[in-house]
């Protein structure tokens, strides 16, 4: 888990995985992929796991880091954003949005995606989900 973050909405980031495999022409553009590759060579512990060169690259394997996986206590789901984004299927939103609600977990809504970050708005099921998990004592 990152403790310090530059995203407007955190204060701290945590992902139990890394990596990916592409799969679309959606894929073609990827950021993360171009961020892994620099994590590497900076030697970032999470990165160093090389993937297939015909559908990953560099520091990008699909990797479980399994001392990050705590129970979470807050969500942050949403769509892409820029040109070339991919539709967010409202479906699986909402299956995460009541897992975390059946669990306890606070669940903030970003946006739906589009050709910018607030093209689609925010609204799930008509209204926003801006929930923020307690604070965790050090």
């Amino acid at each position: 888990m990152s403790d310090r973050s530059v995203i407007e909405w955190t204060e701290a980031t945590w992902n139990p995985t890394t990596g990916c495999d592409r799969v679309s022409p959606g894929c073609d553009n990827c950021y993360a992929l171009t961020l892994a590759k620099r994590l590497k060579a900076m030697g970032a512990e999470k990165y160093q796991n090389d993937g297939d060169p015909r559908t990953s690259g560099p520091g990008f394997d699909v990797t479980l880091h399994p001392d990050a996986l705590n129970v979470p206590y807050w969500v942050i789901a949403g769509g892409e954003s820029g040109p070339g984004h991919r539709a967010l299927d409202e479906a699986w939103v909402t299956q995460i949005r009541d897992t975390c609600q059946d669990a306890g977990v606070a669940f903030f809504f970003k946006q739906w995606g589009g050709r910018t970050p607030k093209a689609g708005g925010r609204l799930l099921e008509g209204r926003t989900w801006d929930q923020m998990p307690l604070p965790v004592a050090a």
